[in-house]
Parts: C-alpha cells; structure tokens; sequence
C-alpha cells in the first residue's frame, strides 16, 4: 500500500507526496477546503460557477482551448468538481508531463481571465445544466432529500445554485471569491503515481508562489434538532418514482462514522445487501436500490434511496424502514458483517489502484480532515467494527422523529407518506 509525504512550504501551501508502484502516469490535483456551503444567498453558485470559469482562459493561455489543446497533445485528461466544502481541479497524464499539470493548474489558479464574455456565454451552459438536473429525478430528488435534512442553510442548498443567483454573478464576484478563499493554507496539492518528493516540492515553489493572507473561512455552522419526521413530496408526472430515506448521523471526525459506513453497507452496499435482496430481487419493485452514508465537517446522514414502481412505493417505503427496523432490534450476524466488512476493504483497495483516486482521497482527508489516515489505519478501524457497534448506531440513527423522506413521482397526497412514517 503507498506511503506519503506531506511537506508544508513557507506560504502554507501543503503538498501530498504519494509514490504508487507499476503506474506510468501522475495526478495532479489542487484542492481548496471551501464549497457551496461557504457562498452567501447573492452568489449561490459561484464555487461550481468558478470551476467551470477556470477552463476559460489565462493570461497565458487565453483562449479555452489553448488549455485543452495542450493537456491533449500529451495524451493527458483534466476536470474538476465542486463539493459543498471542497472543490478540486486535476490533470493526469504521463509522469514525465508533471511540470506540464503544475505549470497549467497554476497558471488556472492565478492567472484566469474571467472574461466577461466568457461569464455571459458559460451562465447559460450552467442554467442548462441545472434545468438537466430538474429534469432527472434520480438527481433531483436527492438535492430535496439534503434540503429537507440540513433546512434553510447553505449546506442545505443545490450546489448548482439557481438560475436567477447564477445570472446575477459578475467577474468581480469571482475576484472577490478567489482572494478570500484561495489562499496557500487553505490548498492542498497532491500528486500521485510515478513521482517523487523532489520534483514536487521543486515544482510547487517554482508554480504556486502564492501569499498567504489571513484566513477568514467561515460557514454557518449545522445543527439538526429534529423533533418529528420530516416530508417532501414534489409532484412529477413520472414513469417511475423516486425516493431518499434516512435521518441524520455523523460528521468526518466522528469516532464512529466508519460504524455508520458499515451499517449502510449492510442494508445497501452491494447486490447481495440488505435492501436490494429485498426491494429488487424478492419483491421487483424497482432497479436501483442502494444505502449510503454522507459525511460533512460537523454532520451527516444515512439514506437509502430507490426508483420503485409508482404504484407500489408504499411498499417499498414500509420494507425500507422494516430493515431499517432490523438493524435497531437484532445484532448484525458474525458472518454478514465479516462479508460487509470484506467488500468496504476490497473496493477500498480497489480504489487505491488509480493515481486519480488517490490523489482526489488524499488531498480531500488533508483539506477536510486535518490529517490523513493511510490505508493501513482505515482498514484497521473497519476490521474493529462489532455487531454491537453496528446495532448502537442503528439505535442513535434510526429512530422515528428523525426520519426524513423526499419523494418524486406523481403524487399529491402527503397524508399518506406521513401516515408510512408515523406508524
């Protein structure tokens, strides 16, 4: 398993170090700790927006496909994603093109014009992209699932933002966004693969000369004082509903968010989980069914979600919180868990395999987390999981007033999801 290397330079940037043996190509990926839940109401949006905008053109490579052109020519790949507390832009390609990702990352990170064409012509790339997530309630639904959880804060809102916040943003806006939250400490670069410490630390000096300034990140922090089950039903002509259940559970550095892991995968890990044995191959409500557990700095939840038959979703709803009732009353049995523990591990290691996969984990653990556990320690903390500690969760985390259900398909009637809830 790789061994890494953190080194801090004098502006505060840190840099990841992660050598992987057999691999021919490097990642390189430049994090920031800040995302959608970092924006105010008048620039809803402006982290994804950013993200799009810094493949529009630098100083030096003023055009956008000057970028693309050269990460072309040398075979490579390059994109970016945006969180609601962490946003990453990466390039991978042949290891000997490492000066290539540093020169073209940094030259994106100081120097995008943020032409105010550009903006004008990509705020309607972006409107269209939102309107394509409106239309597909797989998405959708989600989005009014974390909504109805986390209420009327920024960790509650689409990353996306809205048509009308995203219309409403100007260059000046990006400016201000960049210099408050893209400063040196609060940057991670990682790269990984065929690389060294050497080359790394040389070429992060020689690229990312950037002042540090005093820090002033700040988000609305997230409490849940959930008091009664919660409801949203948004009324969709659909061939097919959807829907996410679950309640809130724990944050990244939570000594048991790796419990909370296991018990999603239990119910729905895998296609021999819990819930998929049960909605799709006993009953053929539906195709996808799956449990998952999302993490933030201070919160998080365990949902299940599925697109089931609309004329059977009150099924699937009452089997969904029968097996979320399993896990409350009765111990996970020693060779159930033994397998769910096995699968987390193996797809974990699986994950290691990719210098882009490793290089978007561990340059997210640093940026979020504060530190970064290797592979040896995570899958010792797995290995700890007992049966107990799966039921003690399911018991903190599944209870009735904590319950949360967002819901699309065609239905009016909430009355009757509330009633599924209350029973």
């Amino acid at each position: 398993m790789h061994k890494h290397e953190i080194i801090t330079l004098k502006n505060g940037l840190r840099l990841v170090v992660v050598p992987m043996k057999g691999v021919e190509s490097v990642t390189v990926m430049i994090g920031a700790g800040v995302g959608s839940r970092y924006e105010t109401e008048k620039i809803r949006g402006i982290s994804h927006f950013l993200e799009h905008m810094a493949f529009k053109g630098t100083i030096k490579r003023p055009k956008p496909i000057d970028i693309s052109s050269e990460v072309d020519q040398v075979g490579g790949n390059f994109n970016a994603f945006t969180g609601k507390e962490f946003t990453g832009f990466w390039i991978k390609a042949s290891s000997k093109h490492l000066e290539l990702g540093f020169d073209i990352l940094s030259d994106m990170l100081k120097n995008s014009l943020f032409d105010k064409g550009e903006i004008e012509k990509e705020k309607k790339v972006i409107i269209e992209e939102i309107r394509m997530y409106e239309d597909l309630p797989m998405a959708k639904v989600g989005w009014n699932f974390e909504k109805l959880i986390f209420g009327k804060t920024p960790l509650g809102e689409v990353i996306t933002g809205t048509e009308k916040t995203v219309a409403s943003i100007l260059r000046k806006d990006f400016l201000d966004y960049i210099n408050k939250f893209y400063y040196p400490s609060n940057l991670v670069l990682c790269a990984a693969g065929k690389v060294n410490s050497v080359d790394v630390e040389r070429f992060a000096k020689k690229y990312f000369d950037i002042k540090e300034h005093k820090k002033i990140k700040t988000y609305v922090s997230q409490e849940i004082l959930q008091t009664e089950p919660k409801l949203d039903i948004f009324f969709k002509k659909t061939e097919q509903a959807h829907l996410v259940l679950g309640a809130p559970a724990y944050s990244y550095s939570h000594p048991k968010r790796y419990t909370s892991l296991v018990l999603a995968a239990v119910l729905g890990g895998g296609m021999s989980s819990r819930l998929f044995s049960e909605l799709r191959g006993k009953h053929g409500l539906g195709y996808y069914v799956r449990c998952d557990s999302e993490n933030y700095s201070d919160t998080g939840y365990i949902e299940a979600d599925a697109g089931v038959d609309v004329n059977r979703i009150d099924l699937a709803i009452k089997l969904i919180l029968n097996e979320f009732e399993k896990t409350v009353q009765k111990r996970v049995s020693d060779k159930e868990l033994k397998k769910t523990k096995e699968m987390i591990k193996g797809r974990f290691l699986l994950g290691l395999e990719s210098s882009s996969a490793v290089s978007e984990s561990y340059c997210r653990k640093l940026s979020l987390e504060g530190r970064i556990k290797t592979p040896q320690e995570i899958l010792k903390i797995i290995d700890g999981v007992g049966s107990d500690d799966v039921q003690g969760v399911a018991k903190e985390t599944f209870t009735k007033n904590k319950m949360n259900l967002a819901v699309i398909g065609p239905y009016k009637d909430k009355s009757r999801f509330k009633k599924l809830l209350e029973a």
